[in-house]
């Protein structure tokens, strides 16, 4: 009876202290919202601090504050989403590197350095490490499947998987003529991209962008294994079915 008194009381004379600290976390965030991670990991450590206490009061407005980022931090993702697969559809300028993967280097650098790295605190003991890992996913699975389509200018380009031919098809090779350039720009551009994301993502020891990485290595080897044989075929495309014939 006495602690919700106390809570009663703390309510009437406090009763501003929570939408002042919303306007506070909403105007950092105005300016950047992924400062919204270094906020939520400030708020959980004091938490963590109340959580053998009887601030009742405080442990409630930062209960508050902190589901109130956590929706703010989501929108912002599905937001990011959004804009990557719109990419697809508004992009005109089909080579280089793409906007998104040359932003995310820095999106995750700027939230990796706000958290403790992974090897410290595990995401099953961080509520926010484990949100972070979960947006990193969504992002990773957005960009990939985004990129390929936007490379996929030509409907003949397709994979090899399952060929049993000695000297198999080119359009089952997922290059359509060995002259065709758009299919090159294809390998081209999964390639330039890939790379981009291998060389640039600093993993700093998180395991959702050490898979991201892992599957940006495999998609770069591949294509450029792709690419190289389509090159090679050019010059030595007749040269190397006669072989194959006399073999």
């Amino acid at each position: 009876t006495m602690a919700r008194r106390i809570t009663d009381i703390m309510d009437t004379l406090f009763e501003s202290v929570l939408q002042e600290l919303q306007s506070l976390v909403e105007w950092a965030l105005k300016t950047d919202p992924l400062q919204g991670i270094g906020i939520l990991y400030a708020i959980q450590r004091q938490l963590s601090n109340l959580e053998d206490t009887n601030q009742d009061f405080l442990t409630r407005t930062l209960n508050t504050l902190q589901q109130r980022i956590v929706g703010m931090w989501n929108k912002f993702i599905d937001e990011q989403i959004r804009a990557i697969e719109d990419t697809k559809v508004k992009i005109k300028k089909r080579k280089g590197v793409i906007g998104f993967i040359r932003v995310f280097p820095n999106f995750s650098a700027a939230v990796e350095n706000q958290l403790p790295s992974s090897s410290e605190e595990q995401p099953s003991v961080s509520e926010v490490r484990s949100m972070v890992d979960k947006a990193y996913e969504r992002i990773n699975k957005a960009m990939f499947e985004s990129l390929r389509v936007i490379a996929k200018e030509s409907p003949g380009v397709s994979g090899t998987q399952g060929s049993t031919q000695l000297v198999p098809n080119l359009a089952t090779m997922g290059i359509v003529d060995s002259e065709d350039k758009e299919a090159l720009n294809y390998h081209i551009l999964l390639i330039e991209n890939m790379n981009h994301y291998v060389e640039e993502v600093d993993e700093q020891g998180d395991v959702v962008l050490e898979e991201g990485k892992r599957r940006a290595t495999e998609e770069e080897e591949e294509h450029l294994g792709r690419y190289v044989d389509a090159v090679v075929r050019r010059p030595l495309g007749k040269v190397m079915v006669s072989f194959a014939e006399f073999a």
